[in-house]
């Protein structure tokens, strides 16, 4: 008898270490399933900071439209290793949208204009200004017309009060988008919405600066900016065949006998009017 007892507690003894061990292997693995999650985190942070990195690098390249739109298709087709990307631009003459870059499965739509009703989610990102999300079973969700994916993300580019088109990633059927997938689309589409506005002020300032120098060099007239100090900054054809190397040169050395105030009417007098007495006397215009 007294040995069945030892028996007995040197079993209750045994399944209670055996407990207490189950109870130790699970608390160590859950330590190790939140420093792996942990490690997880860390990485895709670092990845996102480098992400963010590279994308102001390629950002930065150019303030060419087609490139700037292909270089964001290719960053952020692969940073989430999407199925595919495109970057779609609205017209400003027409209701409709061009594919200006694309990537992966969505390569054959590069170059083609949609209009406006037929760009599925597309348009509805761009007049809803938030980011729409959309999966289904097969055969999939539309894109846009003809065009359809298992799941998706479209962000619209907008910036400075302007929306300038969208930007759609597909992905598989089974690789949902996580919170920091739509951080990073949101974030590479705000991004990118603004270096493409500045891009479009950039090229109205240089269509407006190429008008006018052509404007300027079609007449037959000397003409020069001058700056406050009455040197001579900029110059159009004709003043440059009467003198050579006027640039930087004082506009009152073209005509040394200016005096240095002239009257107005009313008989006020004033000093900016020398620049003007300056060009009559040699025969310029001054501006």
């Amino acid at each position: 008898h007294a040995a069945h007892q030892q028996a007995e507690s040197e079993e209750r003894a045994r399944r209670r270490q055996e407990g207490e061990a189950a109870v130790l292997a699970r608390q160590l693995a859950d330590v190790q399933a939140e420093r792996d999650d942990f490690a997880r985190r860390l990485d895709r942070r670092i990845n996102e900071i480098f992400s963010l990195q590279e994308l102001s690098y390629v950002l930065s390249e150019s303030l060419q439209t087609e490139r700037i739109v292909e270089q964001v298709a290719r960053f952020t087709s692969r940073f989430l290793e999407a199925e595919g990307t495109l970057v779609a631009l609205g017209s400003e003459d027409l209701p409709e949208l061009r594919i200006a870059a694309a990537e992966g499965c969505l390569s054959q739509l590069l170059g083609r204009s949609i209009p406006s009703p037929e760009g599925g989610l597309l348009t509805q990102a761009i007049g809803r200004e938030r980011i729409e999300l959309a999966d289904g079973p097969e055969p999939g969700i539309e894109l846009v017309a003809g065009v359809r994916v298992a799941r998706t993300a479209v962000a619209p580019l907008r910036a400075h009060g302007m929306t300038l088109g969208a930007m759609a990633v597909a992905a598989k059927r089974d690789r949902p988008f996580s919170t920091q997938d739509l951080w990073l689309i949101s974030t590479v589409a705000m991004q990118a919405a603004v270096v493409l506005t500045n891009s479009r002020f950039f090229s109205l300032l240089r269509r407006g600066k190429e008008e006018w120098e052509t404007t300027f060099d079609a007449l037959s007239e000397g003409i020069a900016l001058v700056d406050g100090a009455g040197r001579i900054t900029r110059a159009n054809r004709a003043l440059a065949l009467l003198c050579r190397n006027v640039l930087g040169k004082c506009c009152l050395a073209l005509a040394p006998d200016t005096p240095k105030k002239v009257q107005l009417p009313g008989g006020l007098y004033s000093d900016i009017p020398v620049l003007v007495a300056a060009a009559l006397a040699a025969r310029l215009c001054l501006i």
